[in-house]
């Protein structure tokens, strides 16, 4: 029977709080630094939302995420992800774009 790990994407396997947190003030400035961390990169995003995101936002969140996520957020993880994968079947939960995330 194969075994599987299950990863968180951002924090976890992607280390883009800092960059995610650029992103988010410039769609959000209302939203603090520490409301941010908190609530969204710490915790549930979806049980205590610190960021009020529209339709509107959540998209150009997405395009901005797109335009900075890469190959050097994953820089740290890389090596343990890739020893596990040679024994267990790997899988990523994660709130953003599946796209952004795949390419990565």
């Amino acid at each position: 029977m194969p075994r599987h790990v299950v990863f968180d994407w951002d924090g976890m396997l992607a280390d883009t709080a800092a960059d995610n947190y650029t992103i988010v003030s410039r769609l959000h400035p209302e939203v603090s630094p520490t409301q941010y961390f908190i609530n969204h990169h710490l915790g549930n995003v979806f049980e205590a939302p610190a960021v009020p995101f529209t339709d509107e936002t959540r998209a150009a969140y997405d395009v901005a995420y797109a335009k900075v996520l890469g190959p050097q957020h994953v820089a740290k993880a890389a090596p343990a992800v890739r020893l596990l994968s040679s024994q267990y079947q790997l899988h990523v939960v994660t709130s953003n774009a599946g796209s952004v995330v795949e390419r990565v």
